[in-house]
């Protein structure tokens, strides 16, 4: 699925390569059963839908792509990807004309679809950015999970940044570690406008209320927590649009303060395909 929205001089496309449905208690071990009963409408059969969501910006600056799903579609019922490609082509946008991909962090639901069925890079003309703790944890790590980083990672162009920055006019990247060592989300700014587009902070609209619930994947829980805490807070108090990869789709709201309590609205989309 596709979906589209304006922000500033910027054009946002939510891009979705699939979903996986998964127990939310395993998903999420620090959640409360209550609650989620509580919220059925978050729910498929008792199991929660996870999107595998990436993002493409198209602003005064060029064409920047932010993560690119999982990949290819592995042979499970519950699990669906490999979807970029064809929503990709849905807008327009040729492959080649990307000139950047920014990437939130190294798991596999957001690298995955960096090359293409040759081995070569899918975005061929892109210099990638990645937080060099991000990239120094994963190089460094022994086994199938680095092994499989490296395989995505081998061909493109990478350059590293170690710091807040901006990459390019109106778009930037915030440190937001604790998900992942070297996690960023990316932040774009535009005619009085600002928008964040949230990598991994958080996985959940239920999250806006429950900081503390964290997933499994979470590297570090106790900072995974005191970021997403952060993150909340400081959307509320500058108000702005967040764009989140594995919310529901299409995953574009706010978050406001209703009776003392934290809340995602989902926001206003155009949808494309």
């Amino acid at each position: 699925m596709l979906w589209k929205r304006e922000l500033g001089r910027f054009t946002i496309y939510g891009i979705e390569d699939g979903w996986s449905l998964r127990d939310p208690m395993a998903f999420m071990p620090d959640s409360d059963p209550e609650v989620w009963a509580s919220h059925p409408e978050y729910l498929e059969d008792g199991k929660v839908r996870t999107s595998f969501g990436c993002f493409l910006i198209d602003g005064p600056s060029g064409l920047v792509m932010v993560d690119t799903g999982m990949g290819p579609s592995p042979d499970r019922p519950d699990v669906v990807t490999g979807r970029m490609p064809s929503m990709l082509q849905a807008t327009g946008v040729r492959r080649e004309d990307v000139s950047i991909l920014i990437h939130t962090h190294l798991h596999m639901d957001h690298i995955g679809g960096n090359l293409d069925g040759e081995g070569a890079p899918f975005f061929p003309n892109a210099r990638v950015y990645v937080h060099r703790a991000e990239m120094d944890f994963w190089l460094g790590l022994d086994g199938p999970g680095g092994d499989g980083v490296r395989a995505v990672l081998q061909p493109l162009s990478i350059e590293t940044f170690d710091s807040d920055r901006e990459i390019v006019t109106g778009v930037g990247v915030a440190e937001t570690f604790g998900h992942t060592p070297g996690h960023v989300s990316v932040e774009l700014r535009s005619e009085l406008q600002r928008g964040v587009i949230t990598g991994d902070v958080t996985h959940h609209p239920l999250q806006a209320s429950h900081p503390e619930w964290n997933v499994t994947f979470d590297y570090d829980k106790v900072v995974a927590t005191a970021t997403r805490r952060q993150f909340y807070d400081t959307l509320v108090a500058e108000g702005g649009v967040m764009a989140a990869g594995h919310f529901p789709r299409p995953g574009f709201g706010t978050v406001l303060v209703d009776e003392g309590v934290r809340v995602f609205m989902p926001g206003k989309v155009t949808e494309l395909a």
